[in-house]
């Protein structure tokens, strides 16, 4: 039953189809992929400076704090960094959030990117919608759909076969810009529209006063809260370990080695422990117990959230416990990524998740009862 739970989870966490074991996996403070020879293998970094210019086949996730992604993928790019230049091409999606992005590709796929400085070169080739939100955005390349772009500054000089999508503060639209859809934009300022800019459907201006709305501004949002809340969750990770060590490694042990055992102890306490904790009010002592039981509930959920990257490392790592800061970044990335994928990466995330929690409350269980023990 463990080994089934175990498996069912790494396919999720892996992100592919492929069996687990056909995967490249490598966490240090300088990392290095440049053989010439194809990855025929998922190939998951982590480090200080990450290099990856071989040919992958298959998916490719990459975190740390400067990447190059300069080789062939056949399926996915997903990458979180400070500094992350991508200029390989790929057959599917790219999804990647850092300080200072660069992206110069030609993909098959979407593009899902948020941060500080976001710059798409003119080498650029998408063909399907992207979904870019920064701080400043230069976007240059040629995409074949719809591009939505939400960022305090937007510089727009490519090409865009279909309709361009704007919200931002001071919008510019280049000289060797080409929109063949319509241009829409909110801002509270109309666009600076530069000589030999050429738009061949209807220009749509949004005057703003406040926060703009609308789908476009949604997925901006929802990126740019992907980020923060996977650096918030890295810290607490990050912290648990290294101030609480002992505690942390127990919890991660108890879950890689018992996966099952907890899993089914996470599953009861996140779906029991909130029922009972209602059906105790009605009485008023009852109401106490309901309220503080549902204030430890809360912070069981809020401490396995970044527990749960430290147990997808020792998992990713077979179960090691001796993390370095270059795996644990490694494991919080894959996690938080992973829960991006429809269905099966909320399931997979879902059960590292819940073995997680059973373990973080069987631990903390443990030592309450061995201080009352003591105190006795």
């Amino acid at each position: 039953m463990r080994k089934i739970v175990i498996g069912i989870s790494l396919v999720g966490v892996f992100a592919c189809t492929t069996p687990v074991s056909a995967a490249f996996l490598k966490a240090a403070k300088n990392v290095t992929v440049n053989s010439s020879t194809a990855m025929n293998e998922n190939v998951y970094v982590a480090g200080g400076n990450v290099e990856v210019s071989a040919p992958v086949n298959g998916d490719l996730i990459a975190a740390g704090g400067t990447l190059f992604l300069g080789g062939a993928v056949s399926r996915d790019i997903l990458a979180a960094g400070g500094r992350v230049t991508i200029t390989g091409p790929s057959a599917e999606d790219v999804r990647v959030a850092g300080g200072d992005v660069t992206i110069g590709g030609a993909y098959s796929g979407e593009i899902m990117a948020a941060g500080g400085q976001i710059t798409v070169t003119q080498e650029a080739r998408v063909a399907k919608d992207s979904y870019i939100a920064g701080g400043n955005i230069a976007f240059n390349g040629s995409e074949a759909g719809n591009l939505h772009l939400a960022g305090k500054t937007v510089y727009l000089n490519g090409t865009i076969q279909r309709n361009l999508i704007v919200r931002g503060g001071q919008i510019t639209i280049g000289p060797h810009a080409v929109i063949n859809g319509n241009f829409n934009y909110f801002a509270r300022q109309e666009a600076t529209v530069e000589a030999g800019a050429r738009i061949a459907g209807t220009t749509t201006f949004h005057k703003t006063t406040g926060l703009p709305k609308g789908p476009g501004f949604f997925v901006a949002f929802f990126a740019f809260w992907w980020f923060v809340k996977f650096l918030i969750l890295l810290t607490a990770a990050y912290l648990l370990w290294y101030v609480l060590r002992n505690k942390t490694v127990l919890i991660v042990q108890r879950a890689t080695s018992g996966f099952g055992r907890e899993l089914l102890r996470g599953f009861a306490i996140f779906i029991l422990l909130p029922v009972a904790a209602i059906l105790s009010f009605i009485t008023v002592i009852g109401a106490l117990a309901g309220v503080a039981s549902l204030l430890v509930y809360a912070l069981l959920l809020a401490i396995a959230a970044p527990i749960a990257g430290l147990v997808t490392a020792s998992l990713l790592l077979k179960r090691r416990t001796d993390l370095r800061w270059y795996h644990i970044l490694l494991g919080m990335a894959v996690f938080d990524i992973v829960m991006l994928i429809p269905f099966i990466g909320w399931l997979a995330g879902l059960i590292v998740y819940l073995a997680t929690l059973g373990s973080l409350a069987m631990v903390l269980w443990m030592r309450v009862m061995r201080r009352e023990g003591a105190e006795t």
